[in-house]
């Protein structure tokens, strides 16, 4: 596959990951009182909370894989990847205090911030395998 193509896939997959957290993060949801939910929604409450390392983790990866392939320095799409992922998982927090059923937190953005970390040493551990 030609640089040129790999590059517009990279930025299509990197758009799409985007579209994805920010539609499942602002999907209204039925607004139930922690006291009233059977044990199944605590446990898909549960479940749904921890996705956030998985979504950012998969966001830093394309981001930092994009980074490298338009041949930013190494430090500079690090910090770009960090800033755009925390700036998603931040904008998603603020935009959903106005979703109903919804709610900003700031252990949401922990979360966040784990799966970023997670990307980013996965990332770096694939690199030096690969001699990159």
């Amino acid at each position: 596959m030609s640089y040129s193509r790999k590059k517009q896939w990279l930025a299509l997959l990197f758009t799409a990951v985007v579209i994805l957290i920010m539609a499942g993060s602002l999907m209204p949801m039925a607004e139930i009182p922690e006291s009233e939910k059977t044990w199944q929604e605590k446990i898909m409450s549960m479940i749904f909370n921890l996705m956030h390392v998985p979504m950012y983790g998969v966001l830093t990866l394309v981001s930092l894989y994009y980074f490298a392939h338009i041949r930013f320095s190494r430090r500079a799409g690090t910090i770009v990847t960090i800033v755009i992922a925390m700036s998603v998982g931040v904008l998603v927090e603020v935009l959903q205090m106005y979703v109903p059923g919804r709610f900003g937190s700031l252990s949401d953005i922990g979360l966040n911030a784990a799966g970023m970390a997670g990307g980013l040493i996965l990332f770096y551990k694939i690199r030096c395998k690969s001699g990159g």
